[in-house]
């Protein structure tokens, strides 16, 4: 466990690395725009997308009471808006946050071993609801990316629920091939954040026999295109000459 003196500077550090990062997307989404504008594309004027606040779950910045659970049954909370899932199985399964070290880096690393293991998928399921609290209605894009290992090398499944109030669920989904990185933009729709109940992401994991799954962090962001405005519409009831 890091010591107690060293907690603010960490979790500083961290704060300010998710900054980076924003920055960087930004830079490169201005660099983009220039490199178009050199090429001779001129694009109607639309408002910029609004970018909210990175996150990343609590899983790997807090402590767990239990930092390592053997054979976890499905639905067992890892935190603060952090559930595992598994399949009926009759293998064996170990689940451990494991201290991080390095600049920039997580705190805690998620790790799933499992040997025998005959119930075909596992998954971590993500309360992404924070992320409502800085964006506004709009066409929504989910974007995400994860730090991970899978051995052996195999397909990940990634999707986004969602259901607002009185509607039905709603799911946007994406694969990640064996040995490519989760770096994923997700089209939600026309979202209205007030409304919505659920907001969950899924990573969903085919299994099978002996091997591990490693997370070393997460972080997500919406990007948001506000309506444009026209100026208001002309008066029906004008009066005529």
């Amino acid at each position: 466990m890091p010591d107690s003196a060293d907690t603010p500077r960490l979790a500083r550090a961290h704060e300010l690395t998710l900054t980076l990062r924003s920055l960087q997307r930004r830079l490169n989404q201005t660099v983009d725009a220039l490199c178009g504008l050199a090429a001779g594309e001129v694009a109607e004027a639309v408002p910029a997308p609004a970018h909210g606040e990175d996150w990343g779950p609590a899983l790997f910045s807090l402590p767990l009471v239990e930092p390592v659970r053997l054979q976890p049954a499905s639905g067992t909370a890892l935190g603060p808006g952090a559930i595992f899932y598994v399949g009926e199985h009759q293998g064996v399964l170990q689940l451990v946050q494991a201290p991080v070290s390095g600049v920039g880096a997580p705190r805690y690393a998620c790790r799933i071993n499992f040997a025998d293991f005959d119930g075909e998928w596992m998954s971590l399921v993500f309360d992404l609801r924070p992320l409502l609290e800085t964006v506004l209605p709009g066409q929504t894009r989910l974007v995400l990316w994860a730090e991970h290992e899978r051995l052996p090398a195999q397909a990940l499944q990634v999707r986004c629920s969602w259901r607002s109030e009185g509607g039905e669920l709603q799911v946007s989904q994406a694969g990640v091939e064996a040995g490519e990185p989760v770096q994923l933009s997700l089209d939600l729709g026309w979202l209205q954040p007030a409304s919505l109940q659920v907001l969950d992401l899924h990573l969903i994991f085919p299994a099978a026999g002996r091997g591990t799954i490693t997370l070393r962090g997460m972080q997500a962001s919406m990007h948001v295109q506000p309506v444009a405005t026209t100026g208001g519409d002309p008066d029906v009831f004008e009066e005529t000459p």
